[in-house]
């Protein structure tokens, strides 16, 4: 079973060497009716190559980074406190209420936090100094 991440590695190749192949059908069909210089249908193709040569390996680069979304997001984002986080309470992380958990103590209103980890769907928090 193939990954999202291979499909989408090999749909970027695919269409760019398929860009590439038009690029010299179109090349080939106009120089039939105008008179193109050689070094100019040779340069056209080669320099989408070359940007496909130079771009892949930030496209890759890119595609291997995982996704988070949601509160997995969260885990390292600081934020402050909206009430006494005893055992739990709310947090304003990235401008988005959060209820949270304290990681051991008590922490109360107006302290800033750092999201430690995830339990369940709730941010794990603790303070920050």
């Amino acid at each position: 079973m193939k990954t999202s991440k291979t499909r989408s590695i090999k749909s970027y190749v695919l269409l760019e060497l398929g860009e590439l192949l038009l690029i010299v059908v179109f090349l080939i069909v106009v120089c039939r009716f105008i008179h193109i210089p050689l070094w100019v249908g040779i340069a056209i193709p080669a320099g989408k190559f070359l940007k496909f040569i130079l771009v892949y390996p930030f496209v890759r680069r890119s595609v291997r980074q995982p996704v988070y979304s949601g509160v997995e997001s969260l885990i390292g984002a600081q934020g402050l406190t909206v009430e006494t986080i005893d055992p739990e309470g709310y947090v304003n992380v990235r401008g988005e209420l959060w209820r949270a958990v304290s990681s051991g103590i008590a922490i109360p209103n107006g302290v800033e936090v750092e999201v430690c980890g995830l339990d369940k769907a709730k941010p794990v928090v603790r303070a920050v100094g």
